[in-house]
């Protein structure tokens, strides 16, 4: 098995020195002037450090949630059911949880915006070394621009990279667990309207028969025409509203 070294910074360092600089066209010499340049840039000495420790740029503090909001993700991690959740959504505004997922999001992109130019500047880190070997193909090499130097800052890359994923796939969780919980309670603010939406038709009906068995009455009554005429289109309404219901 392969040990692997922290990466060395000076080494770096070392190796884009150690480049030829004539002529100044040559890629050799291109790359150590931009090698340099970039490490000695603030943003390629903040990647470096990163790059070293182990570590990826902070992504800000926690947003403190209010309690009904904590209550909903603590039942959304509990794999809670829908009945359990009607009670505890109730309890939440959407303008709380809107305000909820806007901090959420606003923590994401503040976090994409501190790791942008750090991850640029490893980008462009990686492509010079790779350019490097490139142009020291077939030459003597120093011993700190060889495969070991190449290894080591691609096997930093790969843990800084993996650490970057990890909190980005909890930034994403979070937010969409934001967005979860948005379609719950509008679910549930949907299925309680239609249940009202049930009641009102079936009161709906109730008073419709009460007109109808009235107008059956008045037209046995008097033996008119046109009541019975009104009495027929109203049991005829009624049909069709017992259709749309069991069929529709």
């Amino acid at each position: 098995m392969v040990e692997l070294h922290p990466l060395n910074a000076a080494a770096l360092k070392d190796a884009a020195e150690q480049l030829p600089t004539q002529p100044e066209q040559s890629e050799a010499a291109k790359v150590r002037t931009e090698m340099l340049a970039v490490l000695g840039s603030p943003v390629g000495q903040q990647a470096l450090g990163f790059l070293q420790r182990g570590e990826v740029p902070q992504a800000g503090a926690a947003p403190v949630l209010d309690p009904n909001v904590k209550a909903a993700l603590d039942a959304v991690e509990s794999l809670a059911t829908d009945a359990a959740m009607v009670p505890i959504l109730a309890r939440l505004s959407l303008k709380t949880l809107d305000d909820a997922l806007l901090a959420a999001r606003d923590r994401a992109q503040d976090f994409d915006t501190a790791t942008k130019p750090v991850n640029q500047a490893i980008d462009h880190l990686e492509s010079l070394l790779a350019r490097q070997a490139a142009s020291l193909q077939g030459k003597a090499a120093s011993p700190g621009s060889g495969a070991s130097l190449t290894r080591d800052f691609t096997v930093a890359r790969l843990r800084y990279a993996a650490l970057r994923y990890e909190i980005e796939a909890r930034l994403n969780q979070s937010i969409a667990t934001f967005y979860e919980l948005q379609v719950r309670k509008s679910n549930i603010s949907a299925e309680r309207h239609h249940n009202r939406s049930q009641r009102f038709f079936f009161g709906m009906l109730a008073a419709q028969l009460g007109v109808i068995v009235s107008t059956l009455a008045m037209a046995a009554r008097q033996r008119n025409l046109l009541w019975s005429i009104a009495a027929a289109a109203g049991l005829l309404a009624i049909a069709f509203a017992v259709y749309v219901y069991l069929y529709v």
